[in-house]
Parts: C-alpha cells; structure tokens; sequence
C-alpha cells in the first residue's frame, strides 16, 4: 500500500504545484472627467464594491481629471503597463480598434433607445476585437449626445464655414466631418481646449452638455447649436496581461461590476445631459438652430462622411450592421 499512498500523494502534490498562484491585485485605471464628476463619483463606488466582493483581492485605483494625460497618453501607458486599465472615449478606443468609431457616426441616431440598439447589435463583436487586441471589455459607456459650442451664432450651416473648431488631436471622424462642413480644425489636446477658448485661439468645441460643464468650458462659449451632430462613446477595459493576474472568482467579480456601473453611468447621464443644457440657458448661452433645409444638408454631409470612412475606419458591413440595427439604411 505504500507505493499507492505515495503516488497518490505524490499526483496530489504535482497538482498542487501545478496550479496557478493568484496574488492580491492593484488595477491602476485612468480617466479624463475630473474630480466631483458622475464618472468620478461612480468609479469610487465600484472601487469600494470590487474591494470588498473580492474579499480585498483587488484594489483599484482609479485616477481621474487627466491626471495620467490625454487619452492618447492612457492607452500608450496601458501599453508599455504602466496603467492596467482605462475609461475611454470613442477616441481613445479608436486608438485601439478604429472601427470602434463607427458607433460615433453622424446623425446617425434619433434617440437613446438607437444607441442601445446599436451597441447591443454590434457590441459582441467590438469585445472579441479588443480581446485580439489585448485588452478585457468591461462595460459599455458613453458620454453622450454631442452639440456644438461657439462664440459665434450658428443659424446657417455656411456660418459653419471658417469656424476655428477644436479637435481632437488625431481624430480621424472628427476630421472627416469637419472636412466636409468647410469647418477650420484646430488640433488640441483635451487638456488645452478651455485655455485655448480663453485666448481666442478657437471659436468653439464640441462635446455632451455634462462634460461640458464638468470641463468649465461653458464659461469661455456664448452659443449652442440645437443638433444632435453625434453621439460619444465610451467604455471602461483593463488590459489582458493585469486581467490574467486574476483569479476567475475576481474576474467575474469585475466583469459584473464593469457591466453594472457602467450601465449606471449611462443612465444617469442621460438624466444629467438634459439637465445641463437647462443649466447651460439659465447661465447665459444662448440656443440657436439651423432651417430644415440646412438639417437635410446636414444630412446629405452625414452620409458622404460615413461612405467615406468605408475601408479607412471600418468595413461596409459593419457600418450596415449598425444601421440595420436601429432600423436605418
């Protein structure tokens, strides 16, 4: 019996040894919103709710208001591992898989409820391209409807033409569409829009009303145009080489939790976007809009943009998919 009891013993010690050894786990996971914002105070909740539902196995420190730079600073430092994560804009995962942008098309929504839909149509995919990419989605995000915001009146789509607008440095989408309406970019960091504002060096940026105000860019603009030009995205991941460090039992923690605050982020800011363009009136700037003539122009503009961007940002089929999706062609 000896022997026995010895390779018994001696296969229970190899599979012991065998197994994977799972130390406790510090995810450092930049974002831009600053202190106070809805991101911000989320973010802190889910922290706390992680930490204690991993029984103090994951501690995430989430570092907010730009702190670790623009978004093309986050997703460099995910890269080399000096961050293990990120909450981003569609520009920051477009870094990542471009074709993520074509959820931030042009007029391509009427309502919240196209922007589920498709997100829910094509999101399955996008996940399984960040994984080959070498990073875990944990949830779908947003920032919301986008507008645009001058200092000077916009009540034709020509009084575009020869605005100094900001964008975002590198955004490809971005640059598409202000290509098409004759609008002059300006590429600027994030972190230099409201300065820039101030000097003069730009007439206007867009954004969500809540970020917006979050960013107090509001105080160095005069106008809004009342047009849904587009719809911000965003989503929060962690990179693959810190997602395996897990255990499963905490990464099925994370991954709930990511769904879970995330999804509260997208429901209370779109209670909070409407909200802040009542808050932006009573502060003083001013609404304008453009004839339904310029809007089926605009129109027109949105589908050249979006034909254009075939082969370049994503395929023709996906750009179907997501029009299929909300029912759209």
């Amino acid at each position: 019996m000896k022997p026995f009891r010895s390779l018994v013993l001696g296969a229970l010690l190899a599979a012991a040894t065998s197994m994977p050894a799972y130390a406790a786990q510090t995810l450092r996971i930049a974002f831009l919103a600053p202190p106070g914002s809805r991101w911000d105070s989320i973010f802190k909740s889910m922290a706390a709710d992680v930490y204690a539902r991993t029984h103090h196995d994951v501690r995430i420190r989430f570092i907010g208001g730009g702190v670790m730079g623009d978004e093309t600073d986050e997703v460099r430092k995910m890269r080399i591992g000096e961050l293990q994560g990120a909450a981003l804009t569609g520009m920051g995962l477009g870094l990542i898989d471009p074709e993520v942008r074509v959820l931030e098309l042009p007029l391509l929504y009427r309502n919240d409820t196209d922007v589920d839909r498709a997100t829910a149509k094509i999101g399955g995919y996008l996940d399984k391209q960040f994984d080959r990419k070498g990073y875990e989605l944990l949830g779908w995000a947003e920032v919301g409807p986008v507008y645009l915001f001058t200092n000077k009146p916009i009540y034709r789509l020509s009084d575009l033409q020869g605005v100094k607008m900001w964008m975002w440095e590198g955004d490809r989408l971005a640059e598409a569409i202000f290509k098409q309406l004759k609008v002059i970019p300006q590429p600027l960091a994030i972190t230099n829009v409201l300065t820039s504002l101030e000097t003069g060096m730009i007439d206007g940026a867009y954004n969500a009303p809540e970020a917006l105000l979050a960013l107090q860019w509001n105080s160095k603009v005069k106008y809004m145009l009342n047009l849904r030009l587009t719809q911000s995205m965003g989503a929060l991941l962690v990179t693959k080489n810190a997602w395996q460090r897990l255990s499963p039992a905490d990464q099925a923690v994370l991954r709930q939790d990511g769904a879970k605050y995330c999804r509260e982020i997208v429901v209370d800011g779109r209670k909070d976007n409407q909200e802040a363009i009542a808050a932006l009136r009573a502060q003083g700037i001013k609404v304008t809009s453009i004839s339904p003539a310029d809007r089926a122009k605009l129109q027109q503009d949105a589908v050249a943009v979006q034909r254009s961007l075939i082969g370049k940002l994503y395929p023709a089929a996906l750009l179907n998919a997501v029009k299929a999706g909300i029912g759209r062609r």
